[in-house]
């Protein structure tokens, strides 16, 4: 495993590097990731209520000017992927209906390599781009935390996953508009 890490790292530095010049710029990005799952028939049958799952995402990246307006920028990234399962019921307690259930999340870290074209467009008023490429991500760790929900709230259990046990497929190919 630390093999195929130390091999996505030295793929996703030779990506990073570029002839650098006065026109290449450098920085960093920050946001948040919303992410969810499709459910089948089966899994809607079984958990009805699956939700969106907020995760950190962040990258430095390199803008590398090929023409006027149109720039490469590569990027090496950290992203939070995953989803929510959450089961509710009520527990009647002599005259009260006491809301119970429980949250389970799992959450997946990924290292990304972004490879984008940047397209500027606007005026000295206003200014816009337009980014696309592909991504290639490497799935480094999981959670699943779980979580009582109701009239009392406290975790539950919180284990790391181990993703070669459960044969996850850590490599992945993405598109990015």
């Amino acid at each position: 495993m630390y093999k195929q890490v130390i091999g996505f790292l030295a793929l996703s530095l030779l990506f990073l590097s570029t002839h650098t010049s006065a026109q290449t710029t450098f920085g960093v990005r920050a946001g948040a990731t919303f992410n969810t799952i499709s459910q089948t028939d089966v899994i809607d049958a079984v958990t009805p209520d699956i939700d969106y799952l907020v995760g950190f995402s962040s990258a430095f990246f390199a803008e590398v000017p090929i023409t006027d307006g149109l720039s490469f920028q590569p990027e090496l990234a950290f992203s939070q992927k995953g989803f929510s399962i959450r089961q509710e019921a009520d527990a009647e307690l002599f005259v009260f209906d006491l809301p119970i259930g429980v949250r389970a999340n799992s959450r997946f870290d990924y290292l990304e390599t972004p490879l984008l074209l940047k397209g500027k467009f606007g005026n000295e008023k206003i200014k816009g781009f337009v980014m696309a490429g592909p991504a290639l991500g490497y799935a480094t760790g999981g959670n699943l935390r779980t979580r009582s929900t109701g009239f009392i709230e406290f975790d539950l259990l919180n284990t790391s996953i181990d993703l070669d046990a459960i044969n996850y497929e850590r490599f992945e190919v993405s598109g990015i508009v």
